[in-house]
């Protein structure tokens, strides 16, 4: 059973002075708590943190994972490191200042103010839920799914040598995704526009893919280069756009209107409700359009679509 016993560490000038408590073989068996201004802790033993404050920057190392029973508030910037772990600090009531920077095996942070990534590591999954918007300053690498949630604002993680497998939306308003290879998408909601670049490293042919559904009100646009954009899982977009890749194909439960594209090769898209207008499609290959009627004449509509193509097909079923 865990030791109960609570470590406090308050600077004797309070917010102002430092903690440094770094030494590798610190063992706090019970909670931490602590305020002080730049906050330094290791701890060899699980570490779980109560409400503290650092009104400067916070740095956490540990063995094996950081937890809480109460919420931190960090005026400056946080990293938060774990050799062989979880990171869970999902306290609603967290307000990271500054940017924080994750180095674990799965992560699950919530910010009750904008959240703004640093370097950031996972060999496993990402759970991020923000109170504004989501941002970045630093490359992120998560190597299993990545789940963000910041409903009402934007999500912003556009740095050319971020590295997801794949990435969900719990909700967001416009959201941009650059990606240094390939991407696949979960599915999610998001009330305005959607951005997402793959192979943003210039060399690699990764494809943009998807798991699950996407809903999006605004435009959505893919940039994929060399590799190809498939988006078949029944999502729901209102207008498509893609600025570059190879083959694409897009299915889409209603109404679809193409924007520009521009691609190497194929292009197939399918829907349940009309085909419009009125982007410009440039494309390599053969261009395929099937809308699928249930009870009613849905139709496509090229003109006045400027369309380039090696070959044609449109299909009412």
């Amino acid at each position: 059973m865990r030791d109960v016993t609570r470590a406090t560490f308050t600077n004797s000038t309070g917010a102002t002075g430092d903690i440094t408590l770094a030494n590798a073989g610190n063992a706090f068996a019970g909670t931490i708590a602590f305020t002080g201004n730049d906050v330094n802790i290791n701890d060899s033993t699980p570490m779980v943190l109560a409400e503290s404050l650092a009104s400067g920057n916070l740095n956490l190392t540990n063995a094996t994972s950081i937890t809480q029973t109460g919420k931190l508030t960090v005026g400056g910037n946080t990293t938060a490191s774990v050799t062989s772990g979880d990171i869970v600090l999902g306290n609603a009531g967290n307000a990271f200042a500054g940017s924080v920077g994750l180095s674990a095996t799965n992560a699950t942070l919530t910010d009750s103010t904008a959240l703004m990534f640093g370097a950031t590591t996972l060999t496993g999954t990402l759970a991020a839920v923000s109170g504004g918007n989501i941002t970045q300053n630093a490359p992120v690498s998560v190597a299993g799914n990545t789940t963000l949630t910041a409903d009402g604002f934007d999500i912003t993680l556009a740095d050319p040598a971020n590295d997801f497998l794949s990435v969900g939306f719990g909700g967001a308003n416009d959201v941009t995704i650059t990606d240094a290879n390939a991407i696949s998408l979960n599915g999610g909601s998001i009330s305005g526009d959607l951005s997402i670049v793959a192979n943003a490293d210039g060399v690699s042919t990764g494809s943009i893919t998807d798991n699950g559904p996407l809903t999006v009100l605004g435009d959505a646009v893919f940039a994929a280069g060399l590799g190809d954009v498939t988006l078949d899982a029944g999502n729901d977009f209102s207008a498509v756009g893609v600025s570059s890749a190879r083959n694409v194909v897009v299915n889409d439960i209603n109404a679809l209107a193409l924007n520009n594209f521009n691609i190497a090769g194929t292009l197939g898209v399918t829907t349940s409700g009309a085909i419009t207008g009125p982007g410009a499609l440039v494309v390599g290959g053969a261009l395929f359009m099937q809308t699928v009627r249930e009870g009613g004449a849905n139709d496509t509509t090229l003109a006045p679509l400027g369309c380039r193509a090696s070959s044609m097909a449109k299909a009412l079923l």
